[in-house]
């Protein structure tokens, strides 16, 4: 039994822009009617799918395949019925497989489709009893690297893969025809070279390939031709150069303007004697606090007189800081003499530094840094950064933003800070979720 793909394919462009949002058969249709839109359906997504999907919806479209190469398998006695036709349990294998197949087409986000994923899968489970024609149920990788062993192993999990009368199985992929190298009832398995395969250097792609089981003829015929069971199988293709990791820091910048501060000169006068004290005190300006350290109480003059003597001795002069907070100094300056034929004069100021600090975000977007399967990479982390995340530009349009100081694994990486020694460390994951190859 041979599928049609080549005319599927054909068949998808014609079909793709009136699929959204659509039923993808009618009730008049026939069953080989309905499989070929499914398949033309699946074509069409398959084509247009950016790196993005390829990546994230590979398991989904191997799901799809195997659900129409199943169901082409198991219904091959009634392709000629219409939907119609056939048993209330039979259309409702076709309407689950529809759900699903109509989800891709319609865009559904990949992790909103687990429900009717699981719901396909059951289609693929009730399919066992109705033939005793070979059945594919899964196989791996899901996705292909280029960096790995030499050879890729592709395994094909299924039912009634081999038995009696099984005359081959053959592996079809990009022009090349590779035989099973192990073969049993619920396993195939086949080793392809890998430099059989396509790798390109930036981009994820699709690699169509067909599983072909060859068993005798059934009936009385001699001359009748082996039968011949086709499977399509898909696989993403990973390229050469995994991508770039652009890191952005945002530092927060303390900034100390310092202002120079004199205070006036304040005097303290007393003649004939006595004691005389002037006091001063000065406030900070908003926003500038005092640095005290800095604080000096400045003598500006020292005198006195009795009689003809004009020397200093005769005042016992004080320069003093009463008060010194961050936003207030009190300071005094005091003449006193002890004749009421004397008298003095001291003068002083103070002088200290005004400070006002601030702070501003800086940010800085360092050059790309290129990831390379097989290689892990660290980057310093710094301590006074208040944010620092990294950009994953990926097989030319998967692009995700991770933080840098929390643990993840995005597509095919894994981010792993070591926060004690301000470092982390960005590892190529392989395999990553369902296996790579």
């Amino acid at each position: 039994m041979m599928k049609a793909s080549a005319i599927l394919a054909a068949a998808a462009i014609v079909l793709a822009p009136s699929l959204a949002n659509a039923d993808l058969f009618s009730p008049e249709d026939t069953i080989r009617d309905i499989i070929s839109k499914f398949q033309a359906a699946l074509e069409a997504v398959v084509r247009t799918a950016g790196s993005e999907a390829r990546v994230t919806g590979t398991h989904y479209y191997q799901l799809s395949t195997a659900i129409i190469d199943n169901l082409e398998t198991t219904y091959a006695d009634s392709l000629d019925l219409t939907f119609k036709q056939i048993s209330a349990e039979r259309q409702k294998t076709f309407t689950q497989a529809e759900d699903f197949i109509q989800d891709l087409v319609d865009n559904v986000p990949f992790d909103e489709l687990q429900r009717s994923a699981d719901i396909a899968r059951e289609v693929i489970a009730t399919a066992i009893p109705w033939s005793d024609a070979p059945l594919v149920m899964n196989y791996s990788p899901k996705f292909v690297s280029p960096r790995e062993s030499d050879d890729l192993v592709v395994t094909i999990w299924g039912s009634r893969l081999h038995g009696d009368g099984y005359k081959g199985h053959h592996l079809l992929i990009n022009g090349h025809e590779i035989t099973a190298n192990m073969t049993q009832n619920g396993a195939l398995s086949f080793v392809v070279p890998r430099k059989q395969l396509p790798f390109s250097q930036r981009s994820a792609q699709f690699l169509q390939a067909t599983l072909r089981i060859t068993q005798e003829p059934g009936g009385l015929n001699p001359w009748a031709e082996d039968d011949k069971t086709d499977f399509n199988l898909l696989f993403t293709v990973l390229p050469e150069s995994l991508g770039t990791l652009e890191v952005r820091r945002v530092i927060e910048v303390r900034d100390r303007e310092v202002v120079k501060f004199k205070s006036k000169t304040i005097a303290a006068e007393t003649h004939r004697g006595g004691w005389v004290e002037t006091r001063e005190c000065v406030h900070a300006p908003e926003g500038y606090r005092y640095d005290l350290s800095t604080l000096e109480m400045k003598k500006d003059r020292h005198a006195a007189y009795k009689d003809n003597d004009t020397s200093p001795g005769t005042n016992v002069a004080s320069w003093n800081i009463n008060l010194s907070t961050p936003l207030q100094i009190c300071f005094s300056v005091v003449a006193s003499v002890g004749c009421k034929e004397c008298g003095g004069w001291t003068e002083g100021h103070i002088e200290v530094d005004q400070v006002r600090e601030t702070s501003r975000r800086e940010v800085i977007n360092e050059q790309p840094i290129p990831i390379r399967w097989g290689q892990d990479m660290h980057i310093d982390l710094d301590r006074n950064a208040t944010s620092q995340i990294a950009t994953l530009k990926m097989f030319d349009d998967i692009s995700r933003v991770v933080s840098l100081t929390q643990r993840s694994e995005p597509v095919f990486l894994v981010i792993d800070p070591d926060l004690d020694n301000e470092i982390v460390f960005v590892r190529p994951a392989l395999p990553w979720r369902d296996g790579v190859n």
